[in-house]
């Protein structure tokens, strides 16, 4: 197009507006084209008469950017599996990522890392040995079991089993011992490591101890009187 502003003045050619400008006034017979500069997150290739927007995203993906108003939107960087977000796209910025630290994890679509949470207690808590893999849940130490390696974020939790003439039952972290004694009286015993000790039976007055008790077997008794005495 052209214009003059003077009858008397031969036709001047509009000035085009640019790359990285938007047309603010068109070109008219009596008037030039006046053109501005397109805003930060936008941009107008030479043809354009107006400047494009690009598109911000705080999720994980998606979002457009540039840098520069005379280049088109770039697709924002995607902040995969085991990544989360530092900072959102923008219009005018890219998006930036960090990797999940360990004991937390992020999926493809998460814009922060989860984290798993330990146990020190005989059940419960969640690990991960990945961070693009969700938490896995602990393997509980039931009853006959005590706890070896508590459950962390990282780590999953080890068992083992309780001894002879000790036990645990299914919430115990450890194993408790029964304690025998070679008295008439007293102490206690198991069979079962899954069940708690039992008081051994007492040799009362008049019995004497066949069998002592121990932590695994229940104090037997004989009668005095049946006891032949030899002089």
């Amino acid at each position: 197009g052209n214009f003059t502003v003077d009858p008397f003045t031969p036709c001047v050619t509009c000035q085009q507006c640019g790359a990285g400008l938007r047309v603010t006034t068109p070109c008219t017979q009596a008037g030039n084209r006046a053109c501005a500069a397109c805003g930060s997150g936008q941009f107008a290739l030479t043809a354009d008469t107006a400047c494009t927007p690009c598109v911000d995203s705080s999720a994980a993906s998606g979002g457009t950017f540039t840098l520069d108003p005379t280049q088109s939107c770039s697709p924002c960087t995607p902040c995969g599996a085991s990544l989360e977000v530092a900072t959102s796209c923008t219009s005018s910025s890219d998006r930036t990522c960090t990797p999940c630290s360990a004991g937390t994890f992020a999926l493809e679509s998460d814009v922060t890392c989860t984290a798993c949470v330990g146990s020190t207690a005989a059940s419960g808590g969640a690990f991960t040995l990945l961070q693009n893999e969700s938490c896995t849940s602990c393997q509980p130490c039931g009853a006959s079991f005590e706890v070896v390696d508590a459950c962390s974020p990282t780590t999953d939790r080890t068992c083992a089993a309780c001894s002879p003439g000790s036990f645990s039952l299914a919430s115990g972290v450890s194993c408790t011992a029964c304690v025998g004694s070679i008295a008439t009286s007293g102490g206690t015993f198991t069979l079962d490591t899954s069940v708690t000790c039992s008081a051994c039976q007492p040799c009362g007055v008049g019995f004497g101890v066949l069998v002592n008790c121990t932590p695994t077997v229940n104090r037997e008794c004989f009668e005095l009187s049946t006891v032949n005495i030899v002089a």
